[in-house]
């Protein structure tokens, strides 16, 4: 109110301001002529084409966006965000790696909403949109969602159903629809570079059995440092991931079509409380956000988070500390498991760079297990997120969202609540309490 009062020293015309309070204000009487023309606010369809043709001129002139042909524009863009900046490498900056000007082009055909998106109205006039979520380059004024308030028990967390860290499995577990992206019949090259798809592909270890990833391995022991290696995933993930998909959705012609020949066995259908039984839970984008990432940090489970989306909360949570941040092409994934759940020799490979990893049996690849800095951080986040993350949070968000809205709308926006710098509440005390 300083500020305001510095920038518009002029008092309320008269003291009946001081109780006044009107911030949506209608006409009583009807002026506008229903012959007028509705209002045009822009809006047009581009469900199902590059969203990155609308991004991209929201970004800087030297960003990745608006080069997006340049490598060495997509190496700066990889380098400001993943340390090493190479498959396998770990993400520094988890704001950058949710930004379009910096990933658009390296996600332009990996994730669904950029290239497939179901459902996508857009408008580039300046008018007020409340949304859910956003992607960096919107200006939409966010709120909470509806799925983190109401008790719906496929999204609310439900304590009694959790147990202690050391009970839980080695395991990093996701279940879902395939929902983010329309899958055409005569198009799997296209629903196979859907994030969900590309989740389940990645942790199919029969389908992995002649394949290598690339991961953050002991280089030298007695330094304890780390330098990319080729690393055989098929029997790590047999063992440490539980990835599947519970319905086909958004198919055409039909999902039999689309999917049956690809993708025929569903694992049993698991409860949000189940999946507490797994240290590890990754959140993947569908049509939007995750209604389930509220849960996931009220959990003792570690939260594993790769989206594309801004969300109302994502300034009170810190990646790294309450959370961890997973890269949207998912080439980190296994170097983050492998990192806290350890590899000791047991799979052969070599250096990305040609030098040899050895261990005791060989060529092997070795990652010293990392199970309590993973208990530390699933830790900081259920504590954190019971602090900030509490219904009474969400309300409290939400009043002062609508306070400041109608502020801002109404046309005494200057006055409204005008109190004074105090001195006449002081007058008022020292009139009743009379100096002795």
């Amino acid at each position: 109110m300083s500020n305001l009062w510095q920038r518009n020293p002029h008092p309320p015309p008269n003291r009946g301001w001081l109780s006044y309070w009107n911030p949506f204000w209608y006409p009583t009487e009807h002026t506008e002529d229903s012959t007028d023309p509705p209002p045009d606010y822009g809006y047009f369809w581009h469900a199902g084409k590059p969203y990155m043709d609308l991004a991209a001129p929201a970004c800087p002139p030297e960003s990745s966006a608006r080069n997006p042909h340049s490598p060495s524009h997509r190496a700066a863009a990889e380098a400001s965000y993943k340390l090493p900046a190479s498959p396998g490498g770990f993400i520094t900056n988890s704001n950058l790696s949710t930004n379009l000007c910096t990933v658009g082009p390296t996600l332009a055909h990996t994730h669904a909403f950029l290239f497939a998106a179901e459902s996508l109205l857009a408008t580039q006039k300046l008018i007020p949109i409340f949304s859910e979520c956003k992607v960096s380059v919107n200006n939409d004024i966010l709120f909470p969602a509806n799925m983190y308030w109401k008790k719906d028990k496929r999204y609310e967390y439900d304590d009694a159903a959790d147990i202690p860290w050391d009970e839980k499995d080695d395991v990093l577990a996701w279940r879902g629809v395939t929902s983010g992206g329309l899958a055409f019949e005569d198009k799997p090259e296209e629903w196979r570079s859907m994030q969900r798809q590309r989740l389940m592909a990645l942790t199919n270890a029969t389908a992995l059995e002649d394949s290598t990833v690339s991961i953050l391995a002991l280089s030298d022991p007695a330094q304890g440092t780390y330098a990319p290696a080729n690393f055989t995933p098929a029997p790590f993930a047999r063992e440490h991931t539980d990835v599947g998909f519970t319905e086909f959705l958004s198919c055409i012609p039909n999902c039999s079509a689309a999917y049956s020949p690809h993708l025929s066995l569903l694992p049993p259908t698991t409860s949000l409380s189940q999946t507490f039984g797994s240290k590890y839970l990754v959140d993947v984008d569908g049509q939007s956000f995750l209604g389930r990432w509220r849960a996931f940090l009220l959990s003792r489970s570690l939260g594993l988070k790769s989206t594309l989306w801004r969300e109302w909360h994502d300034s009170r949570l810190f990646a790294w500390r309450d959370y961890v941040p997973v890269d949207n092409r998912y080439d980190d994934l296994y170097s983050l498991l492998a990192y806290f759940v350890g590899v000791e020799g047991s799979a052969s490979a070599s250096a990305a760079g040609g030098d040899r990893i050895r261990g005791d049996g060989g060529v092997q690849v070795q990652v010293p297990r990392h199970d309590r800095e993973a208990q530390l951080l699933a830790r900081q986040g259920w504590e954190w997120a019971g602090k900030v993350l509490r219904r009474d949070d969400k309300e409290v968000y939400l009043f002062r969202l609508l306070l400041e809205y109608g502020r801002v709308i109404d046309d005494e926006r200057d006055v409204l609540g005008f109190v004074g710098d105090g001195g006449e509440k002081m007058a008022m005390f020292d009139s009743r309490v009379p100096a002795v």
